[in-house]
């Protein structure tokens, strides 16, 4: 019984540590780095390679990659179900897309934003111009963004969200359906 238990008290640990650890967005164009990792348990970064990229995820004791350019073998098909008549189908009470919405914009409102560097140039000397007081009014906090003239662009954001933040949009959404 006590393994029992412990196996719980185990499960529930993991469960905890998912819903409280650290989820990040890392991209970092100078460096070429972009990821997303769940502090702990799970990365997800792309790497560059010969077919253009690949992506490369690591678990704790395992690690693999998926090129998304490989071709892959068909499945072999299996013998589809007959379909039901329409009549028998239950129906379902569709959703908006306001409300589907809602719930995009209040998940999205739970990431904050820890470092975002945009430095832009589009080419273009008059827009480039155009976009320095522009950019000059939007800069606060943790968002710094600068319009130049020397032909580079540069991407550096870094997110942060803990899973836990998800449930109270999530729980307000099942409940006003």
């Amino acid at each position: 019984m006590t393994v029992v238990w412990v196996l719980v008290g185990i499960v529930l640990m993991v469960f905890g540590w998912m819903l409280f650890a650290t989820l990040r967005l890392y991209i970092d164009t100078a460096e070429n780095q972009y990821y997303v990792q769940l502090k702990g348990l799970m990365a997800a970064r792309i790497v560059p390679s010969d077919d253009f990229f690949h992506i490369k995820f690591r678990i704790p004791f395992y690690t693999f990659r998926y090129n998304p350019f490989e071709e892959r073998k068909p499945k072999k098909e299996t013998k589809k179900k007959p379909k039901k008549s329409p009549s028998a189908k239950k129906k379902k009470k569709r959703k908006t897309w306001s409300t589907n919405l809602d719930l995009i914009k209040s998940l999205l409102a739970t990431f904050k934003v820890k470092h975002c560097v945009i430095d832009l140039d589009t080419g273009n000397y008059p827009l480039n111009a155009k976009l320095v007081p522009v950019f000059t009014l939007l800069n606060h906090g943790p968002v710094n963004m600068r319009a130049n003239f020397r032909g580079k662009s540069y991407l550096f954001l870094e997110i942060e969200n803990r899973l836990v933040r998800f449930i109270k949009p999530a729980f307000k959404y099942l409940i006003s359906k």
